[in-house]
């Protein structure tokens, strides 16, 4: 019986191309063997410009579809990482779709037999190779731009701020644009609004940028320490080379000055905000679907100038409310949670305390259970997916390196990234040193100090408690779940 084979070929960048990798040199070159082996082509699967960091490739679905239908026998490729550069996915490879379909994989770089142990052996060897070379050149990728931060030297390898421009990858001040940049910090400091620098910086021709200023651009200016001589790497500040166009103190004064206005705004504007902290759940509450914390809201005031406080989820928030507070996004979410009144919550706090009021004996027996049924699982979840944006961050420097994506693109996901990864690690760390470390003594003298029941006390004393007793509440609108500081 005449073997039918599925030829297979991929290539990423021209840097391949030029190692004898192109499209054409891999067809023709496996087409020739084929022909010279007797083989009859069923097919041949072409991804162009795709990384093999994954198996997310519209040839690759496909060759695999066709090989459950049983249309070949044979898949002939150039090498073993035009196939995949993941030891998961080649492992996959071989599992649900070689070994499972009995279908044989040939290589023309590499010989080994996928029907014997030390085929097998070799072909897992060789994805081990490639997957630790990835991880070798991210983890240069990633010391070698931290390192040059801390150097003092610039991460903005593309558009540098505004006031500034690249020479030799070193931000240099421009002529043009400083001056500007200069006059929005002395203008706000001098007492003028955002919206007037705005509209003055408009009127004036918006010289320096291509398109008009607007609130968020001048915001964004304004808390920005790179004006100050600093250089950012992930969320840490580092003394930068380049000139300083304004001075730390003036720096530190405009953040001072825009905390200031924002609370005189929210006040202004009857937005509860400021004043969020005199209610018993906020700070504590986290969505049960996305992970994110949740934030206060209020409705418009009544006539008799009540009105009704509500929690919702940060994600629930428009796309530019979500990306001012990146620390707290989980990739780009959008979460489906409703909006959830104060009072029920409230009152689960009063009744989960109370209960421990009127048994605290039983707090050995509920940290017990509670790390065994909710710490722990939710330390594996959380490890999951930490392990989860290790892969998605290997797979984005796996896409840089194979030039499928451009420098700031790549910058602006892989921040993302490192934020959400920083944010798990914290999280981890709090859940071990809570699991494996429970502080019960200290919890159960906080409850024994409570002279009357939680919910009598007046409302400072039961948020300063409620700190020192809760550590968590996960909600949805159909559940409330309290994690105690135990």
């Amino acid at each position: 019986m005449t073997n039918r084979v599925a030829i297979y070929v991929r290539v990423s960048t021209q840097n391949q191309v030029e190692k004898g990798y192109s499209l054409e040199d891999q067809t023709d070159k496996m087409v020739t063997y084929s022909i010279s082996q007797g083989w009859l082509i069923h097919n041949v699967y072409t991804d162009a410009g795709k990384s093999g960091g994954n198996l997310d490739r519209p040839a690759m679905d496909e060759l695999i579809k066709d090989g459950q239908k049983g249309y070949f026998d044979t898949v002939l490729i150039y090498d073993q990482d035009r196939l995949s550069r993941d030891l998961k996915d080649s492992l996959i490879l071989l599992d649900d779709l070689f070994k499972k379909y009995n279908i044989k994989l040939r290589s023309l770089s590499e010989e080994y037999d996928l029907d014997s142990d030390s085929g097998i052996l070799q072909y897992s060897i060789k994805a081990s190779i490639a997957q630790y070379e990835k991880a070798t050149i991210r983890r240069r990728l990633m010391a070698g731009k931290r390192k040059r931060i801390e150097s003092g030297k610039t991460s903005a390898w593309i558009v540098p701020p505004f006031g500034y421009h690249l020479e030799n990858s070193e931000l240099q001040v421009d002529d043009i644009q400083s001056p500007i940049l200069k006059r929005i910090f002395d203008d706000y400091l001098a007492g003028m609004s955002t919206n007037s620098i705005v509209r003055e910086l408009n009127d004036a021709g918006h010289i320096g940028k291509n398109k008009k200023w607007s609130l968020p651009t001048v915001k964004q200016v304004l808390k920005n320490k790179t004006y100050a001589g600093f250089t950012r790497y992930s969320k840490e500040w580092f003394k930068g080379n380049h000139e300083p166009l304004i001075t730390l103190e003036t720096y530190e004064k405009v953040q001072k000055e825009l905390e200031i206005r924002q609370a005189e705004a929210y006040k202004k504007n009857n937005n509860p905000r400021p004043f969020q902290s005199k209610y018993l759940p906020s700070g504590l509450l986290y969505c049960g679907h996305c992970g994110a914390r949740f934030i206060m809201t209020a409705s418009t005031r009544n006539k008799d100038g009540s009105q009704r406080i509500y929690y919702k989820c940060l994600n629930t928030q428009s796309e530019t409310f979500r990306r001012r507070h990146a620390e707290e996004k989980f990739a780009d979410i959008v979460c489906i949670q409703k909006n959830l009144k104060r009072e029920p919550i409230e009152q689960a706090i009063f009744d989960w305390v109370e209960n421990i009021q009127i048994n605290p004996d039983d707090i050995k027996e509920l940290r017990d259970n509670h790390s065994e049924k909710s710490d722990k699982e939710e330390l594996e979840n959380l490890e999951k997916e930490f392990e989860k944006n290790n892969s998605r961050l290997g797979r984005l420097v796996d896409l840089y390196l194979d030039g499928d994506l451009s420098k700031d693109v790549y910058d602006t996901k892989k921040r993302t990234l490192e934020s959400q990864s920083s944010t798990l690690t914290k999280n981890i760390e709090i859940l071990k040193a809570r699991i494996y470390s429970p502080n019960i003594e200290k919890f159960k003298q906080t409850i024994l100090s409570l002279d009357k029941p939680f919910s009598q006390l007046d409302p400072i004393t039961q948020k300063e408690k409620a700190g020192l007793l809760i550590d968590k509440i996960i909600v949805t609108d159909k559940s409330i779940s309290i994690k105690g500081r135990f």
